[in-house]
């Protein structure tokens, strides 16, 4: 768990440089919801492992005051200011909004997301740190992560503010109650949220005021995939994905990965404009072909041998995704890849040249994207129960030139 930021020139691309960590400064954490609202950055919320390896969840709330405007709006007679050095007028620094507040405020979670929306932000989504249930005799917390997970709740409830000083609680209870891996996006108008029932099967709610969310009528569902990332680009809604798909399929459909047929693991991409129906993507793609769609493993996933091939079983996971100067950025995350040999090729065991070693590794790279893959509309369900197969397949023919870099810093 870390307390550093890392600014980029404008293009987001090169000249990555680590902002000084001054006093005042928020704690190290992790999964923090950070969001741009109005011109500032506001970070709240997140957790922190303790001495005991339990985990302690915030309810914090920061803002960066980067002018003396933000810094007189929301600091008061307690509030830590940096020292100045011989010269300075003001210090960029980072204030406690909650600090001394008896304000009413969101509950301590870790993993929400924070939209801004017609002048508001809607804090959605998140999860509960955990009490420990059992510590030893060196006063360590012995929970099993099966335990932790069943103890941790997702919480349903929507709120919004104008400035993080006042907030209102506008839903308690939201339509995607009893789903977890709750993803929200602001895109065309309206505020789209992404639940899943058991992280496989996950419909979409919209709402255009923030406050009333529904589904689309006859939508369907992302199924046998797991979500990692969701962002609006270019008009459409992407998903990015963990699956396996059914090789045999023209439209490649998602499966389970011990189905017959079933692909290896690895990365997708979905698309949809309003998530009635979504597109599986493929790679490459030629729009006067009617052959079968044939998908490439995107190079962001794998580390691919000496010969451009990709890996089977690599894939990236717990990557973010953003969109900067209508560029698609994604961004570091951990992946599950093939070692390299000191001449760039994948490590082969000698006495066992067929057998793949895959390792764990955290990334820091960032790779970018200027246009979107065609694809193959799917629908695999559209009620909670089912899971069916695949109900309709229609091939789309919608392609963008795309550009694919990376840079390392």
């Amino acid at each position: 768990q870390l307390d550093d930021i890392y600014v980029s020139s404008y293009n987001g691309i090169s000249s990555y440089a680590k902002i000084p960590t001054t006093f005042p400064w928020w704690s190290p954490r992790v999964n923090a919801t950070v969001v741009h609202h109005e011109d500032s950055m506001f970070l709240m919320g997140g957790k922190a492992r303790q001495g005991d390896d339990s985990y302690l969840c915030f309810d914090d709330i920061w803002v960066y005051a980067n002018d003396q405007s933000v810094a007189d709006y929301y600091s008061n007679a307690n509030t830590p200011v940096p020292q100045l050095s011989r010269g300075e007028t003001f210090q960029s620094f980072w204030i406690d909004i909650t600090r001394d507040s008896t304000e009413r405020r969101p509950p301590a979670r870790a993993g929400a997301y924070a939209v801004s929306f017609k002048g508001r932000v809607y804090l959605i989504g998140g999860q509960t740190c955990p009490k420990c249930q059992s510590i030893n005799e060196l006063g360590k917390c012995t929970d099993s992560d099966e335990l932790r997970e069943k103890l941790t709740l997702t919480l349903t409830d929507v709120w919004s503010t104008e400035d993080f000083k006042t907030w209102r609680l506008d839903v308690p209870i939201a339509p995607w109650q009893g789903r977890n891996n709750v993803f929200a996006v602001v895109h065309d108008g309206a505020i789209y949220v992404m639940a899943s029932v058991l992280k496989q099967f996950y419909n979409t709610f919209y709402s255009t005021d923030g406050v009333n969310y529904q589904m689309r009528g006859n939508a369907c569902a992302l199924t046998d995939v797991d979500l990692v990332s969701v962002v609006s680009f270019n008009s459409y809604l992407m998903a990015f994905t963990i699956g396996c798909h059914d090789q045999l399929s023209f439209d490649q459909t998602a499966v389970k990965c011990d189905h017959p047929y079933a692909g290896p693991l690895e990365n997708r991409i979905y698309t949809t404009q309003n998530g009635t129906t979504w597109s599986l993507t493929g790679r490459p793609f030629d729009v006067d072909s009617f052959e079968k769609v044939m998908h490439q493993p995107y190079r962001w996933g794998t580390s691919a041998d000496g010969q451009g091939k990709a890996v089977e079983g690599e894939v990236r996971y717990n990557f973010k995704v953003t969109s900067h100067l209508d560029t698609l950025f994604i961004i570091g995350g951990i992946k599950l890849q093939a070692p390299l040999d000191r001449f760039g090729k994948v490590y082969k065991d000698t006495d066992n040249p067929k057998k793949n070693y895959l390792e764990v590794q955290a990334m820091n790279d960032i790779w970018i994207s200027k246009g979107l893959m065609a694809g193959s509309s799917v629908c695999v369900d559209k009620f909670d129960d089912g899971l069916s197969s695949a109900e309709t397949a229609i091939n789309m023919k919608k392609t963008q030139d795309q550009v694919e870099c990376k840079i390392r810093w």
